[in-house]
């Protein structure tokens, strides 16, 4: 996977970002002064757009301590304006949810705390906490977004594109840590768990131009429409790659393409897209599951290409690359600039255009995410390291089936 210096440097450091309708928002990691390294706090400051002079400020801390909360603290108002501090207050539960907070705590004692108990419409703690307030995540953003759209200022698509981003981003920058790609980089990955990873990815991967075809038909406008056909063209019997490199490797294809049921993991993040666009219809949540996936392959480097070739060659394979030809052309698909991920995260800047679309594509792609980390880690888990290096087939049809 492609890495990054310093959560610092990949995510915040100091980040300035349109809210809509004239403010902005900047948000600055705090540091460590020992280390240099990022801390649990991060600093948050309304402005006017195009503007320095700061509104209203407070510091978000997500302290391991505060398990499931973040704490809003040093609540600075320098302006009494009623639209930046409702929008300060919709970034504290934004950052919360990056953070995947549930809960949003503030101490009674700061001095904005009528503005926010008003608009929040925070509860008491117990005894033990009783110098702070709460709500719950959800319900702050809900809550002050509504104080921000009473004042004709709601949050743009863009500005929750830009959460949708930052959130996979962090997220996938732990699959070096995930079971299978900890395995492929320690040259650790043996013969059966990779057929195994490639058997159940082709079991939701054959159906990708099906949910497209569904996500076209659903689709209100011409601009989405033409989001889908263009991934849709994209996808085309990209399962029949995966046919190849099982084929390569001499398996048997026709048991994976015509009998095999994924298994429970993989089962479970395709639930997650069947369900947005089967049962929900909507194609802008169907979007949450190629956020994930998608996101995955668009982020592999050549790093990891050296490294699952120099697996498939310890296996005795001749000509590594005809095994591996999934996974690199997903690198070149899904990833770079004009990628499919770049294009979902794009589209979503137009897509995302209320609250409570925006959290229950935030809660999909959650699951999605959740889902894609297990699958990749069962890859491993589920197939001991000491199962057989080679995979004997009854026939030649049954290991490159009817497409081989």
């Amino acid at each position: 996977m492609k890495t990054q210096s310093s959560k610092a440097d990949a995510f915040l450091n100091v980040q300035y970002v349109e809210i809509g309708n004239g403010l902005s928002l900047r948000e600055t990691a705090l540091t460590e002064s020992a280390s240099g390294k990022e801390s649990d706090r991060t600093q948050l400051e309304i402005t006017r757009t195009g503007q320095t002079d700061v509104l209203v400020s407070a510091r978000i801390v997500t302290a391991n301590h505060l398990t499931s909360s973040a704490l809003a603290e040093s609540v600075d108002v320098r302006a009494n304006d009623p639209v930046a501090i409702a929008a300060l207050l919709y970034a504290c539960a934004r950052r919360a949810r990056i953070a995947e907070r549930s809960n949003l705590l503030m101490n009674r004692q700061d001095e904005a705390l009528v503005q926010g108990a008003s608009v929040l419409r925070l509860l008491d703690c117990s005894a033990d906490h009783e110098d702070r307030l709460i709500q719950r995540v959800d319900l702050a953003a809900h809550y002050a977004c509504l104080a921000l759209e009473r004042q004709h200022a709601a949050p743009s698509p863009r500005f929750r594109a830009l959460e949708v981003e930052e959130t996979a981003k962090r997220w996938l920058a732990t699959a070096q840590k995930w079971g299978f790609f900890q395995a492929v980089h320690a040259r650790k990955l043996t013969r059966q768990q990779y057929v195994y990873a490639l058997s159940n990815i082709y079991q939701f991967v054959r159906h990708t131009t099906r949910l497209a075809a569904r996500a076209v038909a659903h689709s209100p406008t011409t601009e989405m429409r033409s989001h889908f056909i263009n991934h849709l063209n994209g996808e085309i019997n990209h399962e029949l790659i995966i046919e190849r490199d099982l084929a390569h490797l001499n398996e048997d294809v026709s048991f994976v393409r015509d009998h095999m049921a994924p298994n429970g993991p993989t089962q479970e993040f395709m639930a997650i897209q069947e369900s947005a666009i089967g049962y929900y219809s909507d194609p802008v949540l169907l979007m949450a599951a190629p956020v994930a996936a998608e996101g995955v392959t668009a982020h592999l480097d050549e790093s990891f290409v050296t490294a699952l070739q120099d697996c498939i060659r310890s296996w005795d394979v001749a000509s590594p690359e005809k095994a591996s030809r999934f996974f690199v052309s997903h690198m070149h698909t899904d990833g770079g600039d004009d990628g499919h991920w770049e294009m979902t995260i794009a589209f979503l800047s137009k897509c995302l255009v209320d609250e409570s679309k925006h959290q229950f594509f935030l809660r999909s792609m959650r699951s999605a995410m959740r889902g894609t980390e297990r699958l990749y880690d069962s890859f491993v888990r589920d197939i001991p390291a000491f199962a057989g290096t080679s995979s004997p087939a009854t026939d030649g049809e049954s290991r490159i089936g009817a497409h081989g």
